[in-house]
């Protein structure tokens, strides 16, 4: 479906329902709008993170090696 043709379809529903249903539809759309926001935001603000601290390691990457390093001692010793 186009997003006219999905604007249009939607638009009919709207206007079969009741003034309380009207008014849950605008809260949800609110609520859209806003997590749409902050989204583009976190996105945002995590791309102008990556390049400063693009070569350090997290905590998982620290994780990840010293689990590496026993396994690989265990295959050495055992």
């Amino acid at each position: 479906m186009k997003n006219q043709q999905l604007i249009e379809t939607i638009n009919q529903n709207l206007q079969q329902l009741p003034e309380d249903k009207l008014n849950q539809v605008a809260t949800f759309v609110e609520e859209l709008l806003i997590k749409s926001d902050y989204s583009s935001e976190k996105k945002q603000l995590i791309r102008s993170l990556k390049g400063k601290y693009v070569n350090s390691l997290t905590l998982s990457d620290i994780f990840i090696e010293e689990k590496q390093k026993e396994i690989d001692w265990e295959d050495r010793n055992l």
